[in-house]
């Protein structure tokens, strides 16, 4: 089963200079409410990464790791399709990842008859005591056995300790406190909900299956990749039977379908890839009861829809073959060639990304194959994924798209519409052109109901980063350079010597915030349907403008309760972060003249500044990675525009759009302030009139079957919030003497 998780609220900054911050909203998710602290160590990311992530290991015809090869060796086709390949890492002995891959073996004898226990022990206490003991890197070893699962010691590099501390039975409950697999990993807790669902009371392939979905679900909480070898039975003996699962009914067939979607989902975030050595094909091949030549389990057809499911997809050999592992077929005597081969399997690999194609349909499969240049060469990776349609942001088709005059003759229309009814109308609605102020005001004006007017100006924010319409851009000819310079000029001195000259003052700020909650189908039957952008909070605070930079004060209880509302800087951030763009004029091209709210016009420029020379920073909570409780951060290039008054240099209006493509926890981060006279006291002032800061970002959701979970993207959701400043006056002392008093005597 499949959840959406809530949204909590990270920090959006723009930072023009050292100490100068402009907060906007950031909605992440995270699991729990109590999980969430924007004060966490956040993730940076400084280059694009696709959406998901494959691990391949290259082999040459003698079967040996293959290191060398660039992003140019490789081709991804997805579906058949190629695939675009985001991000390309090589990693060797040279090269290590960090961390460093993570190395598990697990003993199975649960159930398993004496003798074939026997062989299991042999194989494993040979493979650990090659070369004196001394092992190529780490290993751990857990055992899964009639009474649990265990863990045998810490990771170790001593082949002969690992022996001993099987052989004395030195083990600990894994789960329970027990050492992690790999060095310095964090233990695995009980408190995860992994291993109390585990359960020996179950036949030995379900229990088979709960230790490995367990294992697969601790380690989706850990960095860098993982290698399993699972040393156990195969070919019809305890955990190498397939499940006996019951598929009668329809529900039946989708409880196994969900099964088998958990599985290759877990597998691949976790970063695990699975190699099943059976010892016992090799004891029934040589006792004549079994042929070597086994069932071809990587020419299983894998399921795409309930009705295609069959236990065999949960088998071990299928599972391995499709996490990227193996389940290599033993000959005489070379098990333990088998287990090296296993094992050194990490010694070279590398891990790209990429973004899968749209989906259609709710656990989409979709079949992953790696190609390379040189024909001897094979590639070893996860053979597939489940797509999901939220994978991918695309326009809902449902949303009617209207110009400005199209809205407004739907609101004349709509006059004797219901409250409800409009809005409901208002929220199937985007617009292609930006709603100027005068406009929103005069609409909110004419309607009578909350709902709508609420529906209304959501949907007119969200314009607010669009062009306005034809007719209110006129065809004036751009000036000419000399002009251009010169408006240029008059607003860098502008920003220079009349911002950090105005009068203290105050202002009441009021904010009204935004939630988009998408659909998300559950895959079990259950649809949680999409609410469009609704307000969920409001506030009212006084901000102090002091030399020129804006300076919180008194904020209210709500806001000193939500991160998203902690938003500052409309005069001295973004207007620094202006000044920079004014400075490089190779950044500046004309773009238009517009309308003035008065009788003028203003001049508008467009602006872009990369990511080298960035001020503008992005990030949030949460990631799914981990615990899910972890911030991103990303500083990216962004771009805009800067509407100036020609005449006096005034800043009129100004925004700043991230760029964000191959980031992958959001898709959109926007900031628009505008600026206009404010009469205060006898002198008119050019001052924050209204800001918008819009959000779009991926959720996390949480994946759950037989108790174990772990978490993975989820739906797009958008945060909007408005700010709108008034009530300007002037921050002023009077201070009278008074004559002829004389001072109180001293007591």
């Amino acid at each position: 089963m499949t959840t959406p998780c809530r949204f909590v609220l990270f920090a959006l900054v723009l930072l023009p200079c050292a100490g100068a911050q402009l907060s906007a909203t950031n909605p992440g998710a995270v699991p729990q409410a109590d999980q969430a602290s924007p004060q966490l160590p956040a993730t940076a990311f400084t280059a694009p990464e696709g959406l998901l992530r494959l691990d391949v290991v290259v082999a040459n015809p003698a079967g040996s790791p293959v290191a060398g090869l660039s992003a140019a060796d490789f081709t991804l086709l997805d579906n058949g399709q190629s695939a675009k390949i985001v991000s390309f890492h090589a990693y060797s002995v040279a090269f290590p990842p960090n961390p460093p891959v993570a190395i598990t073996l697990l003993l199975d004898t649960f159930q398993v008859p004496k003798e074939l226990q026997g062989l299991e022990h042999n194989l494993l206490d040979t493979f650990l005591s090659q070369n004196g003991g001394q092992l190529a890197q780490p290993l751990s070893v857990l055992i899964l056995n009639d009474s649990g699962l265990w863990q045998a010691g810490p990771p170790s590099i001593d082949g002969n300790t690992l022996v001993d501390a099987i052989a004395h039975n030195r083990v600990t409950r894994w789960g329970r406190g027990a050492w992690a697999a790999g060095i310095n990993r964090s233990p695995i807790l009980a408190n995860t909900g992994t291993i109390d669902a585990f359960s020996t009371a179950q036949p030995p392939p379900i229990a088979a299956l709960q230790a490995l979905g367990a294992f697969a679900a601790a380690e989706r909480r850990q960095p860098g990749r993982k290698l399993l070898v699972w040393v156990g039975p195969g070919l019809g003996i305890a955990s190498g039977k397939n499940p006996n699962v019951t598929t009668d009914s329809k529900q039946q067939k989708q409880t196994l379908f969900d099964h088998i979607v958990w599985f290759s989902t877990v597998l691949r975030l976790a970063r695990v890839s699975l190699c099943s050595v059976s010892p016992n094909r090799l004891l029934m091949a040589q006792s004549g009861t079994l042929p070597l030549q086994t069932f071809p389990w990587s020419d299983l057809h894998p399921a795409t829809s309930p009705l295609d499911a069959t236990t065999l997809a949960l088998n071990r050999q299928t599972l391995a073959i499709e996490s990227g592992g193996s389940a290599p077929n033993p000959t005489s005597g070379d098990t333990v060639r088998l287990l090296n081969d296993c094992v050194r399997a990490p010694s070279a690999f590398y891990t790209l990304t990429f973004d899968p194609a749209p989906a259609q349909n709710v656990d989409e499969y979709h079949d992953l194959k790696v190609n390379l240049r040189a024909p001897d060469l094979k590639a070893r990776t996860t053979t597939g994924y489940y797509d999901q349609p939220y994978y991918t942001d695309v326009p809902d088709p449902a949303i009617r798209r209207m110009t400005v005059a199209q809205l407004d003759q739907l609101l004349r229309t709509s006059q004797n519409a219901s409250d409800g009814d409009l809005a409901v109308q208002l929220s199937g609605v985007e617009l292609t052109e930006r709603v100027n102020a005068t406009q929103i005001d005069s609409w909110t004006a004419q309607l009578r109901g909350n709902k709508s007017r609420e529906a209304l100006v959501a949907l007119a924010d969200a314009s607010a980063f669009l062009d306005l319409p034809p007719a209110e851009m006129l065809p004036d000819p751009p000036p000419d350079q000399s002009v251009q310079r010169q408006i240029i000029s008059l607003a860098t001195d502008y920003l220079n010597q009349t911002i950090p000259h105005l009068p203290n003052f105050f202002a009441q700020r009021a904010s009204v915030e935004y939630d988009e909650t998408p659909a998300f189908d559950h895959g079990d039957g259950h649809f949680t349907f999409a609410e469009p952008l609704h307000v969920v909070e409001t506030s009212k605070t006084t901000v102090l403008y002091r030399n020129g930079a804006e300076v919180e004060a008194k904020p209210s209880r709500r806001e000193k309760a939500s991160p998203s509302q902690a938003v500052y800087g409309t005069f001295g951030p973004v207007l620094s972060a202006v000044k920079g763009a004014l400075a490089n004029s190779d950044s500046l091209t004309w773009s238009r003249w517009e309308k003035d709210a008065g009788a003028g016009r203003r001049a508008v420029f467009r602006y872009g500044v990369p990511a080298s020379a960035s001020q503008f920073r992005t990030g949030g909570c949460c990631l799914p990675d981990g615990d899910a409780t972890g911030g991103f951060t990303t500083v990216p290039g962004y771009h805009g525009e800067i509407a100036i008054d020609p005449t006096t240099g005034a800043i009129l209006r100004v925004e700043a759009l991230a760029d964000l493509e191959g980031f992958v926890p959001v898709d959109r981060s926007e900031v628009m302030v505008s600026y206009g006279p404010v009469t205060i006291g006898e002198e008119t002032y050019i001052c924050p009139l209204r800001s918008v800061s819009i959000w779009r970002s991926r959720s996390v959701t949480s994946r759950s079957e037989w108790n174990q979970g772990f978490r993975d993207w989820g739906p797009f959701a958008t945060k909007l919030i408005e700010f709108r400043f008034d009530d300007y006056h002037i921050f002023r002392a009077n201070v009278r003497m008074l004559p002829d008093v004389t001072p109180a005597p001293d007591q």
